[in-house]
């Protein structure tokens, strides 16, 4: 038999402006004490322990819900005029203790006693907070992960604003590239947070989508990773644009060391100015002293590209084999062999389906030379 009711209630929900709030937590019988813990809302979707559910509603006014009966075994708590009231649908709670307790001062568990008899006198209290902490842990660890994409990728740029690996590097160009990309950094990372509720519900979305199959899974994966290296795409294309462009302005600037220009009439030469010759050796020169410094930049950042289009491109091939791959057939051939007329492989590629795209074959040199020469490279 249940002598009381204990219902652990948070502060926070005090200050919340709307006049209905839904209450999520979790409810414990201890020693025929029944204990409500009601979490902050903030809570609502987070998993510590086990599954938070909805076990009531918090409201300002005479509550509709408790004045029709529609719904049985749910805690409601009102506030009218200052006072406090609990009740369980559908009667009263005659016996019962409300306790308000600060959430901000009940996440470090081991301050509560001091002796490890203590620990049955504060049950309840240690229950609630290991829930507070364990929630609180696992909010730091998602944002943690969050940000631990934008830090590594901010260290590598302030190493490369350095001396990275002892080499000495134009400072004004490489504090330029650095403070630039930096702020792209920086400008992502704000659109990220800004936009972290509609990321949320999307990436819900995306889950829900993934019970349909392993091939829905792994298109979903190929979203995330673009969207997770959007900001390293955006520096990469930067870094590629200006080692291009520099790479093109110094071989058209080699030509001033042949002697003569071509002219647009076949057969014809025209010999440089001295003007177009002095101009022309400055700029080879600034040019060709600036290369190693774009350059750094080019090659820490093709590198990254590279890794994301090759992932990508294995992703792809991955949800290409599970589209066409003739599971039933393959069961067959490797339980008994002896009733397929044809070898496995034969047998794949006659049950190959026409109406699934094939990814197009890999042209490693074509790859490797967009990666010599600064051109963009596309996922494979």
């Amino acid at each position: 038999m249940e002598n009381k009711q204990v219902i652990f209630f948070p502060k926070t929900l005090l200050g919340t402006s709307d006049s209905t709030v839904e209450l999520v937590g979790f409810i414990k019988l201890i020693k025929n004490v029944r204990y409500y813990f009601v979490l902050p809302n903030y809570i609502k979707n987070t998993c510590a322990g086990s599954k938070v559910n909805t076990i009531g509603h918090f409201t300002r006014n005479d509550c509709r819900v408790c004045f029709k009966r529609t719904v049985t075994n749910t805690l409601c708590i009102t506030e009218i005029n200052g006072n406090l009231n609990a009740s369980l649908l559908p009667g009263q709670l005659d016996n019962f203790v409300l306790i308000i307790y600060d959430a901000s001062r009940l996440y470090d568990y081991g301050t509560l006693f001091k002796y490890e008899g203590d620990s049955q006198k504060f049950i309840c209290f240690i229950m609630l907070s290991k829930w507070l902490s364990n929630t609180e842990n696992a909010e730091r660890q998602s944002h943690l992960s969050e940000v631990q994409v934008i830090k590594v990728l901010q260290g590598t740029l302030q190493w490369l604003m350095g001396s990275p690996a002892g080499l000495k590097l134009n400072d004004p160009l490489n504090s330029l590239l650095g403070t630039c990309f930096l702020y792209l950094v920086n400008l992502w990372w704000s659109f990220l947070v800004l936009c972290r509720p509609f990321l949320e519900l999307t990436f819900q979305v995306y889950v829900f989508i993934g019970i349909f199959g392993l091939s829905y899974q792994i298109a979903i994966i190929e979203d995330v990773l673009a969207i997770v290296s959007f900001h390293v795409y955006c520096i990469y294309v930067y870094a590629a644009w200006l080692y291009n462009l520099q790479r093109k302005s110094l071989m058209i600037l080699a030509k001033l060391f042949v002697g003569r220009s071509c002219n647009p009439q076949p057969g014809r030469t025209t010999p440089y100015t001295t003007q177009q010759l002095y101009v022309g050796t400055i700029s080879f020169a600034i040019l060709l002293f600036l290369l190693p410094t774009t350059l750094i930049y080019y090659i820490v950042f093709v590198v990254m590209r590279t890794i994301m289009v090759m992932a990508k491109g294995i992703l792809i091939r991955l949800r290409y084999v599970l589209q066409v791959l003739p599971v039933y057939t393959t069961l067959i051939w490797f339980v008994k062999p002896s009733s397929s007329a044809d070898s496995w492989w034969s047998t794949v590629k006659h049950y190959l389906p026409e109406l699934v795209e094939q990814p197009p074959p890999v042209s490693w040199m074509t790859l490797t030379k967009r990666v010599c020469t600064g051109k963009i490279l596309y996922p494979i």
